[in-house]
């Protein structure tokens, strides 16, 4: 607020300078060129000469349009963003201000909510298509429950039917609570902005861990990792980085043929850690690449793969808060390697 009110302030000033100097320049001028016109005039009203009542009228007169003049050119752009403002408060986030490029700040003000505009639109966008995915990614294991439930009622299915559709029926609600897990992980990274609860803990340690909670699927493909992860300690939020190394193997035991390789290593400099996984499976193309980080999206090539969609973006989200970043490498039919950079405490 009281940034404001110094703004404020110095735009007073500066109207009543700009006053002062052009009632200056306009004394000077009435001197220099009007009033010697009436020199000659006798003319009185109430006792004084008329050429002594004109200088004084018309310097008040031309200060009072300047100064109108000087306000109207800063609140004209002042009541348009007040009038977008109240656009956006009732949801119009498509509402822009016309700038005037310069750099002021006005000019800084219409830029600035522009830019906010332009996210806010971005936002909702982004929330109209997470509501439309989700609502899609429940939908298909529901109908499948619901289909397979409706048969297992049925007396005439035999026995090795019923084992069929019960196991169908317990995969898909395994695929909806994890789902609905994930779901509520990711909400509430979105709207955490610090680390709560950073400890120091050993990174190899939990990286190795995260591989051999998710051995009996490496074992089902015969799979064989190769490990390079010297002991490192770090600083961060110990569960939820387990999540990014989970994730991370997670998918890359998904997308990897059987009797293949996974290779995870670890570097470790003064100023970042860099963790990466690598698989030589199926890869990704250019625009899988581009999305590989927005939620629910997968690529028209990982159908039947399983998965929420929500693996990659969560592990970003989680980075982020660590202050580093995800990289992903990767061509089709010859392996994706992601990368976690981490800045070093």
């Amino acid at each position: 607020m009281k940034k404001y009110s110094v703004k404020v302030a110095l735009i007073i000033i500066i109207i009543v300078s700009v006053s002062s100097i052009c009632s200056f320049t306009l004394t000077m001028l009435l001197k220099g060129l009007f009033i010697p016109w009436l020199g000659a005039v006798e003319t009185f009203i109430f006792g004084i000469a008329v050429k002594e009542l004109i200088q004084p009228i018309m310097t008040v007169a031309i200060s009072f349009l300047l100064i109108g003049s000087t306000i109207n050119a800063i609140m004209t752009p002042l009541t348009r963003v007040s009038d977008a403002t109240q656009k956006i408060a009732n949801g119009d986030f498509s509402v822009r201000l016309k700038e005037s490029g310069r750099d002021t700040e006005i000019g800084r003000l219409q830029s600035n909510f522009n830019r906010m505009a332009k996210e806010l639109e971005g936002n909702e966008i982004l929330k109209k298509d997470f509501a439309a995915n989700m609502s899609h990614q429940f939908k298909t294991p529901l109908s499948i429950i619901k289909g397979y439930s409706s048969l297992l009622a049925e007396e005439s299915i035999s026995d090795e039917d019923r084992i069929k559709y019960a196991t169908l029926i317990t995969r898909e609600s395994e695929r909806l609570a994890l789902l609905s897990e994930n779901i509520l992980r990711l909400s509430k990274l979105e709207s955490q902005g610090l680390i709560s609860s950073p400890k120091k803990f050993l990174l190899d340690d939990q990286i190795l861990q995260s591989i051999v909670r998710l051995q009996p699927k490496w074992e089902a493909k015969n799979i064989e990792f190769i490990i390079d992860i010297p002991m490192t300690y770090y600083t961060g939020d110990e569960e939820l980085l387990s999540q990014v190394w989970f994730n991370l193997v997670d998918n890359a035991i998904r997308y990897s043929e059987k009797d293949s390789e996974i290779t995870v290593t670890m570097k470790k400099s003064s100023k970042q850690i860099v963790v990466s996984v690598s698989d030589n499976g199926m890869g990704m193309d250019e625009e899988t690449k581009k999305r590989a980080f927005s939620r629910f999206y997968r690529g028209s090539s990982v159908h039947g793969k399983g998965g929420s969609g929500l693996g990659l973006p969560i592990a970003a989200k989680i980075i982020e808060l660590h202050a580093g970043s995800i990289e992903i490498e990767s061509e089709p039919n010859k392996g994706t390697c992601i990368t976690v950079i981490l800045p070093v405490n």
